[in-house]
């Protein structure tokens, strides 16, 4: 049995359907239907663990919920998913005695963005390489608060105004370049070094990695922009106008969200409609191989796990709403001799 947690939210609900409909027994856990859990209390969240083989946590903010599920996971020998990137509770995990695959980072961001940088990374050895990820959705408060703690550096989640150059974290040296033209039109940069990219420019001996979120709406941008510069008093109502700012700026749009991978004459594109589904594709994949006994024991980033091309290609396989291109760096923008 698969426990879910999280599974009336946005991604939750998704990935139950997703597995029910490949024939997995589910166990549905959330705050208010199904299977009533209170994380905050060990005895409630180890009743909802007890007879699973496996759980996915797609319950949200990550921040507060990821480590109180995955040590309980770990403590049962439950092999633990987790939908978002927590980095500094990989590390910690990581130092401990670990008997149960453990797998963070299986999702979109962090997860396929990974796999896509890997992608570039293999199939243009010893190119610099740039990254983007960015769309018009709505962001529920708990993915709000999140992105919040993630513009922090202390945080762990990445460096701001950031790039990979010659083994080391430095500092932006030019101005941010301009969204590429799978993007629309006036949608703006800014660069962030996740840990995720970062780690992989380490691991594979990169040059020079450079990663820019994108935004084309702007209340959405503004919003994150004051929550950075504190003109909201807490992360609760910081994350409400987040979420609150980015459903107006898809109001009349057509959801969207592109991770992009640019390296050398080359530019892999991942296309959605739906981030939440493709999320969900994510954590359908790993779930498989975790059932299957692909993982072995011990804490894991997803992108660490598998080949980048296949995985890739399967995790597109499980999404209605996504699709891949594989298209030459020129036909996105003209890129200057030496930037790339």
């Amino acid at each position: 049995m698969i426990g879910v947690l999280g599974s009336n939210g946005h991604v939750g609900s998704l990935l139950a359907n997703m597995l029910k409909t490949r024939g997995y027994e589910l166990r549905l856990g959330s705050r208010s239907t199904g299977f009533i859990v209170d994380v905050s209390n060990h005895e409630s969240l180890t009743k909802f663990l007890n007879g699973c083989s496996a759980v996915i946590n797609c319950a949200g903010p990550a921040y507060l919920l990821s480590e109180p599920v995955a040590r309980a996971a770990i403590s049962l020998g439950i092999g633990y998913l987790d939908v978002a990137g927590c980095e500094k509770l990989c590390k910690t995990l990581s130092s401990e005695t670990v008997e149960t695959p453990v797998v963070f980072s299986a999702g979109m961001v962090p997860g396929l963005s990974g796999l896509l940088l890997k992608l570039a990374i293999l199939l243009n050895k010893d190119r610099s390489v740039v990254g983007f990820a960015g769309g018009v959705q709505d962001v529920s408060p708990g993915a709000a608060a999140d992105l919040v703690l993630s513009m922090s550096d202390a945080a762990g989640y990445g460096n701001n105004g950031s790039v990979w150059c010659d083994g080391a974290v430095c500092e932006l040296d030019h101005t941010p370049v301009r969204a590429p033209s799978c993007f629309p039109e006036g949608t703006s940069c800014r660069a962030f070094l996740s840990e995720e990219a970062r780690n992989i420019a380490k691991n594979e001996a990169v040059p020079r990695l450079e990663w820019y979120n994108a935004f084309a709406g702007d209340l959405f941008l503004k919003a994150l922009v004051d929550a950075q510069l504190s003109k909201t008093r807490n992360l609760d109502e910081a994350s409400k106008k987040i979420s609150l700012a980015a459903s107006i700026d898809a109001v009349g749009k057509r959801p969207f969200y592109i991770l992009a991978a640019i390296s050398g004459e080359n530019a892999y594109i991942v296309r959605t409609t739906d981030s939440y589904e493709l999320t969900a594709a994510v954590a359908c994949y790993a779930a498989e191989r975790l059932l299957a006994g692909i993982i072995p024991n011990g804490v894991f980033n997803l992108p660490d796990l598998f080949e980048p091309e296949s995985a890739v290609r399967e995790i597109l396989s499980l999404s209605e709403s996504s699709r891949i291109e594989i298209t030459t760096s020129k036909s996105l923008f003209e890129v200057e001799e030496g930037e790339l």
